[in-house]
């Protein structure tokens, strides 16, 4: 059960970041994963008007689920091995970001466009 409450808070979280950002004028918003299971930190970061800003951590479980739904929005293959490139498209208000990952088990780059 806990698997499909995650499932269905991951989108929502993920909009919420997304809108957050959009409205402080971010260029680039990071999802990273730091420190080795069960002590890492699920970090969300935003770089807005030349300033990092963190967003509070979400719960490191959240961490996956969010990955997934950042890359069915982008139209990455989420189980893709290596560097990734995609596009992520806003509505309302509406925005365009570049979606790029090293490794998606560790975090993946917004950057806008």
């Amino acid at each position: 059960m806990d698997g499909l409450k995650n499932q269905q808070t991951a989108p929502t979280l993920v909009k919420l970041i997304l809108q957050t950002a959009i409205l402080d004028s971010a260029d680039r918003i990071e999802f990273s994963l730091t420190g080795c299971s069960p002590e890492a930190e699920f970090r969300v970061s935003c770089l807005s008007k030349g300033k990092i800003h963190d967003f509070m951590p979400p719960p490191s479980h959240l961490f996956d689920p969010v990955i997934v739904t950042l890359c069915n929005y982008a139209s990455v293959p989420y189980y893709a091995k290596g560097p990734v490139k995609g596009r992520l498209e806003t509505k309302s208000p509406d925005s365009s970001w570049r979606f790029e990952s090293e490794d998606l088990k560790k975090s993946v780059v917004l950057s806008k466009t």
